[in-house]
C-alpha cells in the first residue's frame, strides 16, 4: 500500500491510468506477491509422503499434479479467490 500513490503516479504520466491495460496491470502487481506467498506456504505443507506414495502407485508427474495436488489444493485456491476478488 505505500507504492499505492507512485504507482499511480507513474501509470497517470505514462498514460494508463485509466485504461484497462492499467487495471490490470495494478491488479496484478498488488495481487501477485499475496498470492504466491499465499499458495507456495500451502503447498509446501503437503506431506512428503503423501507424494511418495502416489509416485509408488505409479503416478507420473502431471497425474500427481491433478490428482493429489490439486484436489488438496482447493480450499487455498478459494481462500485466494475470496481475497483477491
Amino acid at each position: 500500500q505505500v507504492a499505492l500513490i507512485p504507482v499511480s503516479e507513474l501509470f497517470g504520466t505514462i498514460g494508463i491510468f485509466e485504461t484497462t491495460l492499467g487495471v490490470v496491470l495494478f491488479h496484478t502487481a498488488f495481487g501477485l506477491p499475496f498470492a504466491i506467498f499465499l499458495l507456495r506456504n500451502f503447498f509446501a505443507e503437503i506431506p512428503r509422503e503423501l507424494l511418495e506414495a502416489a509416485r509408488l502407485d505409479g503416478a507420473g508427474e502431471i497425474r500427481l499434479f491433478t490428482r493429489v495436488v490439486m484436489p488438496l489444493g482447493g480450499p487455498a485456491i478459494a481462500s485466494l479467490g475470496i481475497f483477491q476478488f
